[in-house]
């Protein structure tokens, strides 16, 4: 459980937080995932969700790695809907949420996204949303916020965003020794270095 002093500071931090986002960098996005508009039509009448999914990439042509959380079962017909809408359909209905890292469709429970507070040293917002954006690792649909006059940053979303999101700044930071860090409080709130160095205060696992 956290202190009382990292309790505070991270509720100053996302009181003054803003989205990290500029006009100059709306060239990037995340992955596509390949989906058209075309019908897909699925007929089941008794299947597990994770074996729905695991079809539905199957059908398509890509990878799905469903978390062990996702549970529930799919029967009757499913009216037809276009690629897009039948994954939207089972989010919507299931409590999902996805994110494609231009390989693998990761497919988990809402409960069991991530939320992170980066320190970023020298490594500015800006430089860290453009080089998302050139990776195709940023998604509109997760929060990157950024604090003014602070080098932290808070990244919330599915698992396999929080832990790209992640893997960049560390990559970043170790190419300019910006001293970048991970805010976790797993530890009880007392910081900790991981063995590559890097700071590990705040977040949620």
């Amino acid at each position: 459980m956290l202190n009382t002093r990292y309790r505070k500071r991270l509720k100053n931090f996302l009181a003054g937080a803003v989205v990290v986002c500029s006009p100059l960098l709306s060239h990037g996005h995340a992955a596509e995932l390949p989906l058209t508009g075309e019908l897909y039509r699925y007929i089941t009448v008794d299947q597990s969700l994770p074996n729905v999914l695991r079809a539905f990439g199957s059908n398509l042509g890509f990878s799905v790695q469903v978390s062990s959380a996702v549970t529930g079962q799919v029967r009757g017909r499913l009216p037809e809907m276009s690629q897009r809408q039948f994954l939207d359909f089972l989010t919507r209905t299931y409590g999902l949420v996805w994110y494609y890292d231009g390989f693998v469709l990761h497919v988990e429970s809402a409960r069991e996204s991530q939320s992170k507070v980066f320190r970023l040293g020298n490594l500015s917002p800006f430089r860290l949303e453009q080089s998302l954006r050139d990776l195709n690792i940023y998604d509109a649909r997760f929060s990157i916020k950024s604090s003014p006059g602070s080098d932290l940053t808070y990244v919330s979303g599915p698992k396999r965003y929080v832990e790209l999101v992640g893997d960049a700044i560390q990559s970043l930071g170790s190419s300019n020794s910006a001293g970048v860090g991970i805010i976790n409080g797993s530890g009880g709130g007392n910081s900790e270095r991981s063995a590559s160095g890097v700071e590990i205060i705040y977040g949620t696992r």
